[in-house]
């Protein structure tokens, strides 16, 4: 698991070191950004999960 988590890191590094400088940011700032990126993400896909579960709810009686 350790050499896992150290392959990982190392990886990361490496894609922080090539895509930082491209992107125009600091390592701290791209991190910042990926991060609130993936929330963004995470948020729309809550949003999207609570649609469908509203629409499997019974419609509401007219009388």
């Amino acid at each position: 698991m350790a050499a896992m988590t150290i392959h990982l890191a190392g990886d990361v590094i490496s894609a922080i070191a090539k895509w930082a400088p491209i992107e125009q940011m600091s390592a701290e700032e791209f991190i910042l950004s990926a991060v609130s990126e993936k929330c963004e993400k995470a948020n729309a896909l809550e949003e999207v999960e609570r649609f469908w579960r509203d629409l499997a709810l019974p419609l509401p009686s007219s009388n």
